[in-house]
């Protein structure tokens, strides 16, 4: 049994979608310990879990809460909502003058489309961007539209920039991982055109090939299939090593849905070779419910690993998050059990290749011309030497 306060025991509860007559009855016991409201309220909003909290707390009416709780969460879960209207409709207006015009295959990921095809509530799930899939070699096509429509291509991180000329994009386009844009609105877009850069898992799939369409703010988007949605998903969150609540509610809200199979989840996962990944998401996903109260949960051995990871992000901070994330293979699996050896080695070389390759964060900070480029690896080799120093030193902490 985990060893948790009763405030993490809520927070995981709640990050359900739906809670059943058992959980509410245990939801409303652990309401009675929570002796620091503000605290609680701190904690679900570092941890994306605001929308959620607020549902089910007027659900249960209870008595025992202080007056200001409800009118607080009232408040940030309205905010949110308000951002994921906006966000769908900057996700309608791109569609319409950025994508449709150039007649090319893409799929929106995540954000609200995911919330529109599997939550009660567009508000529900907490939203920042907007995830968008084309096909190789089309990024640049899409961008230098937008941009001309007014839309920026922008370098992410501590030293952003906007990046405006033609070499800008092509250094964009060669040293990052995708494309960022920002909308007149300010919201950031984020073009990419592989699924996944390291492991190889989705490598030999044909993402546009079974696509589904989601319908809300007056329109159709195209997104994932759902049985690859949801690997991708798995995969997805254990790899940013469950650092954020509504991860788990993405999990409760697409396995509650009328039409999953997780066996079909499941068979998919061995043809991908992320058997183990998917089968411990099923298992944390029975976590949700099963870890607050008295049940035996020792054949749960992967999913309360995950959990695990859970639990020591709940801090909420992305430095947090990072230091969970020292020991995963390759930059993708915390634990040998999550997909094939094979997967996992590919990760490890092309971990290795990424940190020996320029970034655009350089470029943004110092924009050489081309010429000249091949400078920006002598910082990426000293930063590769201290890689190598900070991993001997923590295997010989391990001894």
């Amino acid at each position: 049994m985990f060893q948790s306060s009763t405030q993490i025991k809520l927070q995981i509860l709640l990050s359900k979608v739906s809670l059943s007559d058992r959980d509410k009855e245990i939801a409303t016991s652990l309401v009675h310990g929570i002796g620091d409201w503000d605290a609680f309220i701190s904690m679900s909003a570092l941890n994306f879990n605001i929308p959620m909290v607020r549902r089910h707390l007027v659900a249960l009416n209870s008595k025992t809460l202080p007056d200001y709780v409800l009118p607080e969460l009232h408040g940030l879960a309205n905010e949110i909502s308000f951002r994921n209207l906006q966000i769908a409709s900057i996700q309608k207006r791109f569609q319409a003058e950025c994508l449709v015009p150039l007649e090319m295959p893409y799929l929106f990921i995540k954000g609200v489309t995911l919330a529109a095809q599997y939550y009660p509530d567009l508000g529900l799930r907490p939203c920042r961007d907007l995830d968008i899939l084309v096909q190789k070699g089309t990024m640049e096509r899409v961008a230098r539209h937008a941009m001309s429509l007014g839309y920026q291509v922008v370098s992410p991180g501590v030293h952003s920039r906007t990046l405006t000329s033609a070499q800008d994009i092509q250094a964009a386009l060669k040293y990052g991982s995708g494309l960022s844009l920002v909308s007149p609105e300010g919201l950031l877009i984020d073009l990419q055109d592989q699924l996944d850069r390291t492991s190889g898992i989705f490598d030999n799939v044909d993402l546009f090939a079974n696509i589904e369409q989601v319908s809300f703010a007056g329109a159709t988007f195209p997104t994932l299939s759902s049985g690859i949605l949801f690997n991708y998903l798995c995969h997805h969150h254990a790899r940013h090593t469950w650092s954020h609540l509504h991860w788990l509610s993405d999990l409760d809200a697409m396995i509650s849905a009328k039409s999953f199979e997780s066996t079909q989840a499941l068979a998919l996962a061995k043809q991908l070779g992320q058997l183990g990944t998917v089968e411990a998401s099923l298992e944390l996903h029975q976590l949700m419910s099963r870890f607050t109260s008295d049940d035996d949960i020792d054949d749960l051995e992967r999913g309360r690993a995950f959990m695990g990871l859970c639990i020591a992000n709940l801090g909420g901070a992305l430095d947090v998050e990072k230091s969970v994330s020292v020991n995963l293979q390759g930059g993708e699996f915390m634990f040998g059990w999550q997909a094939d050896p094979e997967l996992i080695s590919t990760a490890r070389r092309r971990w290795w290749q990424h940190v020996l390759r320029p970034t655009l964060q350089q470029y943004a900070r110092h924009p050489l011309p081309r010429i000249l480029q091949p400078l920006y690896y002598i910082p990426r080799w000293l930063e590769l030497s201290y890689l190598l120093q900070r991993r001997r030193r923590h295997l010989r902490r391990l001894k």
